[in-house]
């Protein structure tokens, strides 16, 4: 399994994380805290995306 955000036509989000990608964080979240995160993160790009403001994104991810 892969982790991956889907979004459907109405507008909402999922998050499915890989068990290998979750044991890779150092502090302790629960997994649906972690998804949330991630989705939200997704949402905030699409909004970013949908104003012409790629290039936030980009610097965003690369300070990950």
């Amino acid at each position: 399994m892969d982790t991956h955000v889907t979004f459907d036509f109405a507008g909402h989000v999922s998050v499915t994380i890989a068990k290998k990608d979750y044991q890779k964080y150092t502090e302790e979240l629960t997994f649906d805290q972690l998804c949330s995160s991630l989705g939200s993160l997704f949402i905030e790009f699409l909004e970013l995306y949908q104003k012409n403001q790629s290039r936030e994104i980009i610097d965003r991810l690369n300070r990950i």
